[in-house]
């Protein structure tokens, strides 16, 4: 069976959502998720909808002998267990948890529950400046620009800052 690589983003903005990122990472170690590295926890305005609180957000970069499917559910069963309650609806709100993967390998992959890598990586900094703190030269297998360019070429103006 082959180790995968891969890059997830945990976000938080019900509280309290520092224990709320510290759970899910608890519960991802516990599962067959090896956690290689992790970034600085970063404090962001929501994306795409107003919410009373930030969110917290942390990378992590991870190796796992699961398929990326896989990978999915074991987070959407990490979410859950962490308190998270989806909803039908595709509109963003306020959550306990979000665990997204953002890279797994260098495939892409397109299926209706699964999109890798993730589409929106370029256009959001709370994504990119986690990122780059870990992984500054690991290439977009679609863009072909690393997340450092793609950083220095956002257009996203929301506030993004390390959680000190």
């Amino acid at each position: 069976m082959n180790k995968h690589e891969a890059y997830i983003i945990a976000g938080s903005n019900i509280e309290p959502r520092e224990h709320y990122l510290k759970q899910a990472l608890n519960f991802i170690e516990e599962s067959e998720i090896i956690i290689k590295k992790k970034s600085a926890v970063y404090i962001s305005e929501p994306w795409g909808f107003d919410a009373e609180l930030n969110f917290f957000n942390q990378v992590f970069k991870v190796v796992t002998k699961m398929s990326p499917n896989d990978l999915l559910n074991e987070l959407m069963a990490i979410e859950s267990a962490t308190g998270r309650i989806r909803k039908a609806s595709r509109i963003y709100t306020s959550r306990v948890i979000d665990l997204d993967i953002l890279f797994f390998d260098n495939i892409v992959l397109s299926k209706p529950e699964l999109i890798i890598p993730h589409p929106k990586i370029a256009d959001r900094r709370f994504v990119l400046m986690p990122l780059n703190e870990i992984a500054p030269d690991l290439i977009h297998p679609v863009l072909n620009q690393s997340i450092n360019q793609l950083l220095g070429n956002c257009q996203d103006i929301g506030k993004v800052f390390v959680k000190t």
